[in-house]
Formats: C-alpha cells, sequence, structure tokens
C-alpha cells in the first residue's frame, strides 16, 4: 500500500514513514508536473530505506545485548 502511496502521492509516504520534513520537500517538488516523476523516484527509495533499516534494527539490538552480557 505505501508503495502505491510512493508513486501516486509521494509526499504523503514520507509523512507514514516519519519523515515530515522530507515530505514537505517532498511536496513542494511535487507541485510542479516535471518534478512529480523525481519526487516519486525519490519516494520509493525512502520506502525501500526505511523497510532495510526496519529489518536490520532487531539485529544490531540483539547483537548490542549479546555484548553486553559478554
Amino acid at each position: 500500500m505505501r508503495l502505491l502511496l510512493a508513486i501516486f502521492l509521494p509526499f504523503i509516504s514520507f509523512f507514514t514513514i516519519g519523515r515530515p520534513f522530507a515530505g514537505l520537500i517532498c511536496l513542494f517538488l511535487q507541485v510542479t508536473l516535471i518534478g512529480w516523476i523525481p519526487a516519486a523516484i525519490w519516494a520509493v527509495f525512502a520506502l525501500s530505506q526505511y523497510k532495510t533499516d526496519k529489518k536490520i534494527e532487531p539485529a544490531l539490538s540483539r547483537n548490542s545485548r549479546d555484548r553486553s552480557l559478554s
């Protein structure tokens, strides 16, 4: 669902991943018709980064917990 938002309404996808300042910049870029495509590409890239960060986060916390036990 977020992927469709990133393509059709790029600025909203930034708000859903907790990056409101980037969302405002993206909205400004999206206002121009020429800027819509770069805004959509940027939103899809940011969404991909967000998903990767969420997958890595548990592994990092588990690793730091294991180090503190040693």
